[in-house]
């Protein structure tokens, strides 16, 4: 149940999240559809350019060209950001001339409008795209002329990132000293603005950083700083970073099925959120680690899989060493002239790059190999060039310098805890007197709230006992009131029973009025049949008037008053039921009220007690009562 729950939370938030984009690039489509001007469609097409730039590469292209078309002889901002994000797509699509060429002309563009801001941004991504591009010395040149507009602007985010990228490029030029100092203080940089993430991610560059250096232990330490940190903050792309570098520091503390472990973490989630890039870093990684086992099939395929993918994007960057790692592979199973060729491979990416920090095991091992074919000559030359190299890149001197710049930034951390301690507790001493002012007057508070409370209490008092005297006084008018509605129910009462009384009294004359002229009816039919022919005529007159003075419907008149002035509504009630009663019927009904029997109803009605129960039965259908259910009862509670 709770999943399903959750489930139907998620589609929620996803459906939520989704009417919200939608909703947003709605109104920029409705924007850019509406311009009028050359500018508003400029910036139209600028809005949507920024926006599909992080999901839709080709719609951020076709808005940036669609805005560019706009332009005026008079170039201005908007120019340089659309150029400057067509360049970046453009980057992206590993076009990397094309890239270039745009990202100068919205440099130009900056530079003439004397946007200085705008001009590092765009001189960083400059620097960048040489980067992926594989020339690193023109990538760093560049980075460092952005830094000082960044710094002048006091620009903190982007200086920020710009150390970071310095960072990447002094390790790639073999810069391990001057790479370590920047990556520091970019960390410092983005905790100030509170990029923990970012800080997350450098941290994590510093740990590989120290793996040049074979510092595993220092590896494994700043690589689980940052892991901590990309938890905390659900940076899956972070964490799998610090996979990697955990992995490499393992595998070079030869606990290899540890590293694997690791690198097999990172690959998961780089295939799943589609880091290619990364997930042939791991791939290549992971072919090291079964190489070292012996499984040189799996190591072969894993590291082809790399050099794939890295063809595809156009990593010349890491290329060299994937095709180095290859031909080691070989060399191990005695393919000395495959593994040549494959070194090969790599050295032309160097001699094509300005990369260094690969350069001297890449080196070493075409020197190994050539040596191991007779190739004295090569395997001198490029033994002689991985001297060189050693001595430029792991001297004495630097790997002491770069413990030395860790030491200075972990006394500065130190310092600055000790600043924050001390900040800390002037907090909390002026806590503590905010607290004694806050007691005083919460004292003072309580003090009034008991002098109100006091005050309260009396005037309550005081209203209950008016409460009290009126409730008294109300309280006597009501029991006097009830008094006269009580007198005046018992005069209502007696005037009921008495009607009630003259009600019986009269239906009861009618019966015994009834009874005894149908006795004498009975006795003068009698005698008129005894006698003799001629004098029958005789008694047909009073035959006559007994029989009009037994249908005579004065009585009934009265009685009917008697009866109504007893049962309000009662007639009325029946004729509700049904219009077709009549008022034969209706009488029967009111004696029937009356509770009387069916021969007393028979006499009063001059019927025969028969007729009585067939017209009970025809007044009972006609009433819809149940066959079940009795007459009188029913009729005893209208």
């Amino acid at each position: 149940m709770k999943g399903i729950v959750l489930s139907y939370f998620l589609l929620f938030v996803f459906l939520g999240a989704f009417s919200q984009n939608n909703t947003k690039v709605d109104s920029l489509l409705l924007i850019h559809e509406n311009a009028k001007t050359p500018i508003e469609k400029k910036e139209g097409c600028y809005s949507l350019t920024s926006y599909y730039y992080p999901t839709n590469i080709q719609k951020s292209v076709r808005y940036a060209k669609e805005g560019l078309q706009y332009r005026t002889d008079e170039p201005d901002t908007l120019d340089a950001k659309l150029l400057y994000f067509l360049g970046t797509a453009y980057s992206s699509l590993r076009e990397f001339d094309t890239a270039i060429a745009l990202i100068n002309e919205a440099l130009e563009i900056s530079e003439g409008l004397g946007d200085t801001l705008l001009t590092g941004r765009v001189m960083d991504q400059k620097g960048y795209i040489y980067f992926r591009k594989g020339d690193i010395a023109n990538a760093y040149k560049f980075n460092i002329d952005a830094s000082k507009y960044f710094r002048e602007n006091k620009d903190l985010k982007h200086l920020a990132k710009s150390k970071h990228r310095r960072g990447v490029y002094a390790k790639h030029l073999g810069h391990y000293e001057e790479a370590i100092s920047v990556y520091l203080e970019a960390i410092r940089l983005f905790e100030d603005i509170g990029d923990h993430k970012a800080a997350s991610r450098i941290f994590a560059d510093v740990g590989n950083l120290f793996n040049k250096t074979k510092d595993y232990e220092n590896v494994l330490k700043y690589s689980f700083m940052a892991l901590e940190i990309a938890e905390r903050m659900n940076d899956s792309t972070g964490i799998a970073a610090t996979y990697n570098n955990i992995g490499l520091a393992y595998h070079g503390k030869n606990n290899d099925s540890l590293a694997l472990s690791y690198y097999e973490k990172a690959r998961e989630i780089n295939l799943k959120k589609k880091n290619e890039l990364w997930l042939a870093y791991n791939l290549h990684n992971i072919g090291n680690i079964y190489s070292d086992m012996g499984d040189y099939a799996r190591a072969i395929d894993n590291i082809n899989k790399s050099i794939e993918i890295k063809l595809r994007l156009k990593g010349n960057n890491q290329i060299a060493s994937s095709y180095s790692a290859l031909g080691m592979i070989y060399s191990e199973m005695g393919m000395d002239s495959e593994a040549a060729t494959q070194l090969r491979k790599a050295i032309d990416v160097l001699e094509k790059s300005t990369i260094t920090n690969a350069s001297l095991v890449i080196y070493q091992n075409a020197a190994a190999v050539n040596y191991k074919l007779n190739n004295f000559k090569d395997a001198y030359d490029y033994l002689q060039i991985s001297y060189e190299m050693k001595d430029s890149i792991f001297s004495k001197e630097k790997i002491e310098a770069l413990h030395d710049i860790q030491t200075k930034y972990e006394t500065v951390k130190k310092e600055q805890k000790i600043k924050g301690l001390e900040y800390q507790q002037s907090i909390q001493q002026s806590k503590e007197v905010v607290l004694i002012g806050g007691l005083i007057s919460i004292v003072i508070v309580f003090i009034v709230f008991v002098i109100a409370y006091y005050m309260k209490r009396k005037k309550e008092k005081e209203l209950a006992l008016q409460k009290d005297a009126l409730h008294k006084k109300e309280k006597a008018l009501s029991e006097l009131e009830m008094e006269k509605m009580n007198r005046k129910k018992g005069e209502l009462q007696k005037e009921l029973n008495y009607k009630s009384k003259q009600l019986t009294t009269h239906a009861l004359n009618m019966m015994q009025k009834n009874k005894l002229l149908q006795e004498l009816q009975k006795d003068v039919i009698v005698l008129s049949e005894n006698s003799k022919n001629n004098s029958k005529q005789d008694f047909s007159p009073v035959i006559r008037g007994l029989e009009r003075n037994l249908k005579l419907s004065q009585d009934w008149d009265l009685f009917k008053k008697y009866f109504e002035d007893v049962n309000k509504e009662f007639y009325a009630k029946l004729k509700g039921i049904n219009q077709e009663i009549t008022v034969s019927e209706m009488r029967l009904a009111a004696l029937v009220k009356l509770k009387m029997n069916i021969k007393e109803i028979a006499s009063v009605l001059n019927l025969e007690p028969t007729s009585v129960k067939t017209a009970r039965y025809r007044l009972k259908k006609k009433l819809h009562i149940a066959p079940e259910l009795d007459l009188s009862d029913f009729i005893g509670h209208l």
